[in-house]
C-alpha cells in the first residue's frame, strides 16, 4: 500500500519499475560477464567498466561506497561484497549486486519503505555477507 500512495503524492522518476528476482539475476548475469548472456552480446566489455568505474573521484557517498554510472561501487567490503563490486538499491529497499571478484550476483526484492538505517545497514549487511559466505567464489 504504501508504494500506491506514496506515487499519488509525489513525482517518481522511478518508481513503479517491476520486475521478478529471475529477471533482474539474469540482467545482472549479464553485467558480471563483462556484457554477454548466454553467448550473445549485449553491452560492449568497455562499456560495462565504464558504468562500474567510480566516477566521483576520491569524493564518496558513504562510507563504504563511491558512484560510478548508475550504479554505487565498493571502496570498502565490510558488508561482504569485495571492493570494485557494483549494483544499486531501491527507494523501498530492493537491490541488485554485481561481485566480480566473487563470481557472484545477489538480488534482494524488499518492499519496506519505513527501515531505519540501522535495520538497512543489518538486513543487506546480513544478506550479501551470507550470499558471499554461501556462494561466492572459494578463496584458495
Amino acid at each position: 500500500g504504501i508504494a500506491f500512495n506514496y506515487a499519488k503524492h509525489y513525482g517518481e522518476p522511478a518508481g513503479g519499475f517491476y520486475s521478478t528476482a529471475s529477471d533482474i539475476g539474469t540482467f545482472c548475469r549479464m553485467l558480471l560477464n563483462d556484457g554477454v548472456l548466454d553467448g550473445r552480446r549485449y553491452l560492449s566489455e568497455k562499456a560495462v567498466k565504464q558504468m562500474s568505474a567510480i566516477q566521483t573521484g576520491d569524493v564518496p557517498v558513504s562510507p563504504q561506497e563511491a558512484y560510478g554510472v548508475g550504479w554505487s561501487v565498493k571502496i570498502k567490503d565490510e558488508e561482504g561484497p569485495s571492493i570494485g563490486s557494483f549494483g544499486h538499491r531501491g527507494a523501498r529497499r530492493t537491490a541488485m549486486w554485481i561481485d566480480p571478484k566473487n563470481e557472484l550476483v545477489m538480488v534482494i526484492l524488499v518492499e519496506r519503505f519505513d527501515m531505519t538505517g540501522e535495520e538497512q545497514k543489518t538486513m543487506y549487511g546480513g544478506f550479501m555477507k551470507a550470499a558471499v559466505a554461501a556462494y561466492g567464489k572459494p578463496k584458495l
